[in-house]
This record gives structure tokens, sequence and C-alpha cells, in this order.
């Protein structure tokens, strides 16, 4: 349910309760695009948990393209079993993962069992600006700014007590007609002592939508920083053929802050597009030269 209550700058209250199939990586592909991995190629990038419980917001839109928004969660947490040997069209004798499959075992054993006993009660506050085309991404210069803090207490009634925060700035910048660059620059954080910092709060690094020279989520953690330049350019003008060569770097602590003992991670690819909607990258990570073939990925309705 939602009720506007000031219709000029899109000022809403509102709150839902649900039953349902929850996921901390929707913001790196949507469902759509996910279920055609998953249709296809036997693969969901995905990790899922149960969630049962109900929000209230309020949210607001006092300018173009920013949003505000404060939300109450309260919510029974429960693991849910991959079904490893589901049908796809292509996808041959290949089985799906295990969620959380790329966390070392006793970490997952633990977030597991915190998962299936806990109440996970959270305060957040967000805000994003975001004024880029949709429609053609690459048409004009634009900013995408996103930031998040979530805290969670027992002094709320939460099994948790952390506080997580996350900060993301892109820029889109169009040099000539046929070609722009993309900057992009993120870091998230907790609190000190992150040991209780639930695992499916952590931050993961490596594949679609970060490190792409990397198997996807190979790297958790509770700090990290990464960033990311790429420069795409139009092969074929009257037929919207793109290709780019891109750079993603990082760095993420599996606990405590980050330091000079974490490694540099880097990675170098290139990528071909295929109108806005479909993109193929290859790219190879660099802060080493054994098991380190180059990376295959898809995109579908791909908005960089």
């Amino acid at each position: 349910l939602e009720q506007i209550l000031h219709r000029r700058y899109v000022v809403a209250v509102g709150g839902s309760m649900y039953k349902t199939l929850r996921s901390g990586d929707d913001h790196l592909l949507t469902d759509n695009e996910n279920l055609a991995f998953t249709l296809f190629f036997t693969e969901d990038y995905k990790d899922y948990y149960e969630g049962e419980g109900g929000i209230l917001y309020l949210r607001a839109e006092p300018a173009a393209g920013l949003d505000v928004a404060v939300t109450y969660r309260n919510e029974r947490t429960r693991w849910l079993d991959a079904h490893p040997r589901l049908w796809s069209l292509f996808g041959g004798d290949k089985e799906f993962r295990d969620n959380f499959s790329t966390v070392e075992l006793p970490l997952r054993r633990a977030g597991r069992a915190a998962l299936d006993t806990g109440t996970t009660v959270e305060l957040s506050a967000t805000v994003a600006f975001d004024n880029r085309d949709r429609k053609e991404p690459f048409t004009r210069s634009a900013w995408v700014v996103a930031g998040e803090f979530v805290w969670s207490s027992p002094d709320l009634g939460s099994s948790f007590d952390y506080r997580r925060y996350q900060l993301s700035l892109q820029r889109i910048q169009v040099v000539q007609r046929h070609a722009a660059l993309m900057l992009k620059l993120a870091y998230g954080g907790s609190s000190p002592d992150s040991s209780n910092l639930p695992l499916h709060r952590r931050f993961f690094l490596g594949g679609l939508g970060t490190l792409r020279g990397y198997r996807h989520k190979e790297f958790s953690g509770t700090t990290f920083w990464a960033a990311g330049a790429e420069y795409r350019f139009t092969m074929v003008p009257s037929r919207d053929i793109g290709v780019s060569v891109f750079w993603d770097g990082g760095k993420i602590a599996p606990t405590g802050g980050l330091s000079s003992d974490q490694p540099f991670l880097q990675n170098l690819g290139v990528a071909l597009y295929l109108g806005d909607d479909v993109r193929l990258s290859l790219s190879k990570r660099l802060d080493r030269s054994f098991n380190d073939d180059p990376r295959f990925y898809v995109r579908f309705n791909y908005t960089p």
C-alpha cells in the first residue's frame, strides 16, 4: 500500500507485508535477465533466501532523477537449498550451483545457521540520482549516484548488530557523436565489529557488474572499493554496433578494514555491444599468471 502525500515533489508513505524470495544481488542484474541465463545456460547468478515480514517507508522525489527514502524492515529469514538438476535448453549435464557457493564452507555454515534462526530488523536511508537516457544511454553525458546506510541492532529487536554503508558514483561522458567514456567508483563498509555482519549482508566482488575478469562473486568481505573505466565507440554508426575496451580494479577485506595486505585485483577486457540491449565481454585478470583464463560474460537488456 502507498499513499501520495504531495504530488509535486512525489512525497509518499507506504508499506508492505510479504513472504518472498529475497536476494542481495538485485543491483547486479534484473530477474528477467537472470531468467534468460537460467532457461538457456543453466546459470543462476543470484543467491537467495526466504524473507517473511514487512516494511514501512517514507520516500520523496524532490527533483528530476533524485529519489530519497527512509525504510523500516522487520523480517524472519530462512535458508533455501538449491535444486541443482533443473532443466535448461543448452545446459547439457551442467547443474545449478548451491546458494552462496562461492563463500568458504565454515562461513557459509555460520551464515545458514544465522539465517534460519534470526530476525532481521533494519532502519535504512537511501539516496539515488540518475539522469541517464534509459533508451539511449550513450547519446548524452550523465551522472548516476547512489548511497545507502543500514543500521541493525538488538535495540530494535534484531538478532544482528551491524552498520552497513555503501556509495557508488558513475559518470557517462560523451566524447563525440560515436564515442563515450564510462567511469565508475564504489565503496562499501561496515561497523568495526564486522564479525556480526550476516552472510546475506556481506559485499561481493567478481563477475557481472564488478570485476569481470574473475569468477562471479569470487570474493566476499565486509569492506571494499572498486573502480572501472570503459571507452566505447561505434563501429558501424548506422547499425548501432559498438566496441569497447575496459579496465576494472578493486580491493576487498574478508573482515575488518582494508589494508596493504589485501591483494589488488584488476582485469583488462574488450566488449561488443549489439544495440543497447546485448553486451558480450571477454576479460582477463592481471594479478597473477596461473588459473587466469579469460572470462566471457553476456548481458541482456544492459544499462551501463
